[in-house]
């Protein structure tokens, strides 16, 4: 466990580990930082054996933060064999942390996307958007917030987001980031 890294010692230190390692980017001020501590520091300790924990504070660290893009925190990094396997921004809950480290320990990749629930969730609210706008006279707007939030139930599934996204996401870093 850490509090500051430089990037150098960072990149050395994911490349040289042969141990899957969860990263997380906190600061002191963080209140979704410190509700997260207690089940993150639980999650690690049932998985001591197979997964490292790594915790960065990002106010000690600001160049590493800016190397990997990361844009806000709580940031969780997975890391197997030195290579991002995945990356969560925001508070997980402690369902969501433990799939964390069972991904990481089994060598799997972490489910991405919307649980089935919410798929249908937002497939239904879509499509109920889109009824309206069409039963009202073709109102645009329902009908386009519709089929937005249709999409948000199967964008991990479609093959044009996914070859667009990490473009795009490309894009964006070199926009914003100096």
């Amino acid at each position: 466990m850490r509090t500051a890294m430089q990037p150098d010692e960072f990149t050395q230190h994911i490349q040289s580990t042969q141990t899957p390692t969860l990263v997380e980017f906190w600061a002191p001020w963080c209140a979704p930082c410190r509700a997260m501590t207690p089940d993150l520091e639980r999650a690690a300790e049932e998985h001591r054996d197979g997964v490292t924990l790594l915790r960065i504070n990002a106010d000690s660290s600001h160049e590493l933060l800016r190397q990997l893009g990361v844009m806000g925190i709580p940031t969780l990094i997975g890391y197997q064999q030195g290579q991002e396997v995945f990356r969560r921004t925001g508070a997980q809950n402690i369902d969501g942390i433990r799939e964390m480290f069972t991904a990481l320990s089994a060598n799997r990749p972490l489910r991405r996307g919307p649980s089935p629930a919410d798929r249908v969730l937002r497939l239904g609210a879509g499509l109920a958007l889109v009824i309206l706008g069409l039963s009202q006279g073709g109102l645009l707007l329902p009908m386009a917030a519709g089929l937005l939030l249709a999409f948000t139930g199967i964008y991990d599934r479609c093959p044009i987001y996914q070859t667009l996204a990490p473009r795009l996401k490309s894009l964006l870093r070199k926009w914003f980031l100096p």
